[in-house]
């Protein structure tokens, strides 16, 4: 094999690859992914999407932005949460602050796909 086939093969090879990347791009170019497969995230992620309806403050904080806090700093706790009930399932969720400021919620999954705000505590640590 001399260099011109080669040279010929690979700019077939190198068009074939851009027309394919092209093509995957306009198909599937828009789309949302996410990949969610650690159960601590999988529940945040519902959470997220389901949008509850939360009060406008929390621990004396604004709620603007919160959800996407709790999705990146919050903790589930599966040994507090009730999950094995066949209806409902309850999530304790931990949220820290930077400022010492700790958050317990609680939130409420039901059946039909709605998601709940239930209980909020809130507690300073002394660190």
């Amino acid at each position: 094999m001399n260099i011109k086939t080669f040279l010929y093969r690979f700019q077939f090879y190198g068009f074939g690859v851009l027309l394919g990347i092209i093509v995957v791009i306009l198909f599937f170019g828009d789309r949302q992914l996410s990949c969610s497969y650690f159960p601590n995230q999988r529940v945040l992620k519902k959470i997220i999407d389901q949008k509850p309806p939360l009060p406008p403050t929390i621990c004396n904080r604004d709620t603007l932005g919160f959800l996407n806090t709790l999705y990146h700093h919050g903790q589930v706790d599966f040994s507090e949460s009730n999950i094995h009930d066949t209806d409902t399932k309850q999530y304790l969720v931990h949220l820290r602050s930077a400022d010492t400021l700790n958050m317990s919620l609680s939130f409420q999954f039901t059946n039909d796909s709605t998601v709940q705000l239930l209980d909020v505590s809130c507690h300073t640590s002394k660190d």
